[in-house]
């Protein structure tokens, strides 16, 4: 059962939310350069309103009810060969229920890099392509994929103003060192509903603008900068910065200044 962090009380079960799975990760057999990670996640929630108006702006009709949803899914991951290539595809697919609605959603993911070894930076060069599915219509059958416990800054941008559903996403980007230890990465995305008719999410799952049939499908782009220094095995500095440019769905929808993120970590490992 989930464990909600509650800022000013003692922390204490969500019981009416239940979570189990199997997960195996290894190399596929007779084929040791590639790993394999598989997995079935089970999760249940008491009572749950999809696309709705408190979940999807806009919308008044949604699928209501208690909640099942079965995650099946599988990962390969590796370098080819001698080449300086490496490559990671993951792919998933949802089926379960909402109230009396069927779900039926799924999400793909994939990166291919390169790592030039005998320049002096070692830069690595890579690209991704993020496919997440989207509801179909309000009310009935759920077809946007559900991300279960999302991961913050970790796969569409460092700002985390966007999440993986109803979502196409293509990034560019690279990872060189200039000096010893000190890391920099930079990263572009670019964004599109996979779905007119859903809404666009964020990395916690919240629709933050409406389900827009016509309009265009353009969420926008973001650029991520992250520099990372271990002044020792303990202790690490990191410097940030990320701006979003609002494409023609979020101003045709509402508010659409860009965004600025920038930030730095002191972090002490013990």
């Amino acid at each position: 059962m989930p464990v909600p962090v509650q800022k000013y009380k003692f922390n204490d079960i969500a019981d009416d939310s239940y979570f189990a799975g199997l997960y195996t990760t290894g190399k596929v057999p007779g084929v040791p350069e590639i790993g394999i990670d598989l997995y079935w996640l089970i999760l249940q929630k008491d009572a749950i309103t999809f696309n709705g108006a408190a979940n999807v702006p806009t919308r008044t009709a949604g699928t209501a009810g208690p909640m099942t949803i079965n995650t099946i899914g599988g990962r390969l991951f590796g370098k080819i060969g001698d080449t300086g290539f490496d490559y990671d595809v993951e792919g998933a697919y949802q089926v379960g229920s909402i109230g009396a609605g069927d779900v039926s959603a799924f999400m793909f993911a994939s990166q291919l890099g390169y790592t030039l070894m005998d320049v002096p930076t070692s830069p690595r060069f890579f690209a991704g392509f993020d496919y997440a599915s989207g509801d179909r219509g309000a009310g009935g059958d759920v077809n946007t994929f559900n991300q279960l416990f999302p991961l913050g800054h970790a796969y569409l941008g460092w700002i985390d103003h966007i999440g993986r559903q109803n979502i196409i996403a293509v990034s560019l980007g690279v990872t060189f060192k200039p000096i010893d230890k000190l890391k920099v990465d930079l990263v572009g995305h670019m964004f599109w509903r996979a779905e007119t008719t859903d809404a666009a999410y964020n990395a916690g799952g919240g629709a933050f603008r409406p389900a827009a049939a016509g309009l265009p499908n353009d969420i926008g782009a973001e650029i991520d900068l992250l520099v990372t220094y271990p002044l020792d095995k303990h202790l690490m500095l990191q410097f940030g910065y990320s701006h979003f440019f609002a494409g023609s769905y979020i101003s045709q929808t509402g508010p659409s200044k860009d965004i600025d993120f920038l930030y730095t970590t002191v972090q002490y490992t013990f």
